[in-house]
């Protein structure tokens, strides 16, 4: 199993600059990408304000790092739509792999690790554990 943690790149700056249901929308835009990439058995859910938390079963960290960059890609590529203007919408994602000593704490304070040096790397990164090492 593995797990990725996506945020939304500069939310705030899209509900400052917009308003907040143009937030809003891009959440939902998000998980719309998600849902039409990801495979039936992955589950997705909002973990934070402008966060997603996504589990893969039965995946390893290069196959969760390959759907979540075809994710990247694909909003990267298409804005959000939003009173007639494209609004871009960017996320940063770490992955982490489940090993047989892990507790849950430890998966998810690995993805965030990863997630933090996608973020501090200029965003809009898909980062795994084996990308660290």
């Amino acid at each position: 199993m593995s797990i990725g943690l996506i945020d939304i790149d500069l939310l705030s700056r899209i509900n400052e600059n917009h308003d907040r249901d143009a937030g809003d929308q891009a959440l939902l835009h998000v998980v719309a990408a998600a849902r039409g990439l990801l495979r039936s058995q992955d589950i997705i859910s909002r973990s934070g304000e402008e966060e997603f938390i996504v589990v893969f079963p039965e995946s390893n960290a290069p196959g969760a790092t390959f759907a979540l960059d075809r994710l990247r890609s694909v909003l990267e590529r298409i804005p959000l739509r939003y009173q007639g203007k494209a609004i871009p919408v960017t996320i940063s994602v770490g992955i982490a792999e489940m090993h047989p000593s892990d507790t849950l704490s430890d998966l998810i304070q690995r993805a965030e690790r990863c997630l933090r040096k996608a973020k501090d790397s200029g965003r809009n990164l898909v980062i795994n554990e084996m990308d660290l090492a």
